[in-house]
């Protein structure tokens, strides 16, 4: 039997001549199908992507830096492309290059190009972190548009290509020429600024306007100027200390309550050097213990008040403070529990008339504002140069000014400290609140004789009716006759006074961090 080849060799001439033509088409389909998968075609300079091997896109290559996986620059281009990125190579920086048709955001972007750098080892050796990807995420079918990332290793952020020299690179150099469609023009530019800065350092940002000035201020005359504010404020804060110091000392005295020389409300004013609602309270209190007035419990959280007076023959701060009660009253004389937090917000006639009864008696110093005058005068000068201080230190970039606004603090702190120790009372005041103090102590002691039975609305008047609550309640239970039985009913009366809270909002301030080794964008 013939082989068939043998056999073919005698095939007739015109089927001899078919073969062979079969043979060459598909030798030259062969050639021109290779040809296409390993350089670019002339339809590249026409704008149409030429076709690169994927092995090359997917393979770091020593000796190569560019890497056009979408097709878009030419041979020259990519030719000149890689002498850029050899110089800035040899300044310093290993540089990949690197283009893709993949339709992303800016994210994506940067964090393909911080991907690739992993990838790759995109470094001078391992552990330098000193290599520069700029990657490129070009739109399918506007292959010269999209986004652009340039991711720099931790080296070079802190060295020569820090994030506010990379974002200047993509938005003076590179974004111009990307966006006009020049993209191998703004990546050439990219990469001779990047050689630049690598060569002598990334362009030194002018010093901010009137950075001469502020360090001139903030080194030494701020700092003198902080000194001496300090110092006048412990001279005049002293002063006042010391004045305040100047108190008669008097022995303890006997434990019966002064109810013979001062009323409730002045002795807590005196005790305490203020006026405010604790000496009303107390008001309303004396005028129970005298009969003027009856605190009724209306609910276990509730109470009233019933007037039993018309309050002939009451002066002063106290008739202002009746006048407000009859005000809120029924015409049978209840102010019923939903009316009480009225008698709060109203009283305030009566606090000044207390205080300024005070005053003309002697007892409150009226000067103690203008005593207080200096050193108001310290804490508004040191808040001043302390702001100040804060914005010099912002622009000389310097600690002096900021250490200037911090001497100016302390001497704000220490005037406000000083001048809360200016005593409110005269010292005729003092001599006359000192026997309250000598009752005060003299309860708290548990002197014999001291009964709390009597002492409530004292007590109260100078705000330590908390601090004897338990010695109250078991007198009251104890005690069916005293006045001090009054006191659970006056819990409830005060928690009936109380104004309502004011409704309140709070606003949930949420944010996110950001952060990264890379600038770019789209173009």
């Amino acid at each position: 039997m013939r082989h068939p080849l043998i056999h073919a060799r005698r095939l007739p001439g015109s089927a001899r001549g078919a073969l062979l033509g079969a043979a060459l088409l598909l030798a030259v389909a062969l050639v021109t199908a290779l040809g296409a998968t390993t350089t670019p075609t002339a339809q590249a300079d026409a704008g149409v992507p030429a076709v690169t091997t994927l092995p090359v896109c997917q393979t770091h290559l020593a000796s190569r830096h560019i890497y056009d996986c979408a097709g878009l620059l030419t041979t020259e281009e990519v030719s000149a492309l890689e002498a850029k990125a050899q110089a800035a190579q040899r300044a310093g920086a290993p540089v990949v290059v690197f283009l893709q048709a993949k339709d992303a955001s800016y994210d994506q972007t940067l964090q393909d190009a911080a991907d690739l750098m992993a990838r790759w080892d995109v470094e001078s050796q391992p552990g330098a972190k000193d290599g520069l990807v700029i990657l490129l995420n070009l739109k399918p079918g506007d292959l010269r548009h999209g986004q652009v990332a340039l991711y720099a290793g931790a080296t070079l952020l802190a060295g020569a290509l820090p994030q506010d020299e990379l974002s200047r690179i993509y938005q003076d150099v590179m974004l111009p020429r990307l966006a006009a469609g020049q993209t191998a023009a703004g990546i050439g530019a990219g990469l001779d600024a990047a050689a630049t800065d690598l060569r002598a350092g990334h362009p030194v940002t002018p010093p901010p306007a009137g950075q001469g000035v502020a360090r001139a201020i903030g080194t030494i005359p701020l700092n003198i100027a902080a000194a001496l504010l300090l110092l006048a404020s412990l001279a005049l804060g002293l002063t006042a200390w010391r004045r305040s110091q100047q108190r008669p000392a008097q022995a303890l005295a006997p434990t019966a309550p002064p109810s013979q020389m001062l009323a409730p409300a002045v002795a807590g004013a005196l005790v305490t050097g203020s006026v405010g609602g604790a000496q009303m309270q107390a008001t309303i209190l004396d005028f129970a213990r005298r009969g003027l007035l009856a605190l009724e419990p209306v609910s276990p959280r509730q109470a009233q008040i019933r007037l039993l007076s018309d309050g002939r023959g009451l002066t002063g701060y106290e008739r202002v403070l009746w006048q407000v009660l009859a005000a809120q009253a029924a015409p049978e004389g209840i102010i019923p529990a939903e009316r009480m937090y009225h008698v709060t917000t109203s009283w305030q006639p009566a606090m000044d008339a207390l205080r300024d009864e005070l005053l003309g008696r002697g007892w409150f110093d009226g000067e103690r504002g203008r005593k207080r005058a200096p050193l108001i005068v310290v804490m508004v000068i040191s808040l001043a140069l302390a702001v100040v201080g804060v914005i010099l230190g912002a622009l000389a970039q310097q600690p002096w000014p900021f250490i200037a606004a911090g001497v100016s603090l302390i001497a704000g702190c220490v005037a406000l400290g000083f001048m809360l120790a200016i005593p409110a009372l005269t010292p005729l005041g003092d001599e006359m609140a000192q026997g309250a103090r000598n009752y005060f102590a003299g309860l708290r002691a548990n002197l014999p004789g001291a009964n709390i039975g009597d002492a409530l609305p004292w007590l109260v008047g100078a705000g330590l009716a908390s601090a004897f609550a338990q010695r109250l309640r078991a007198a009251s239970a104890q005690s069916a006759t005293d006045f001090v039985a009054i006191y659970p009913i006056w819990l409830l009366a005060a928690s009936s006074m109380t104004p309502p809270a004011a409704a309140t909002s709070s606003v949930v301030a949420t944010g996110a961090a950001v952060g990264g080794g890379g600038a770019g964008g789209a173009f």
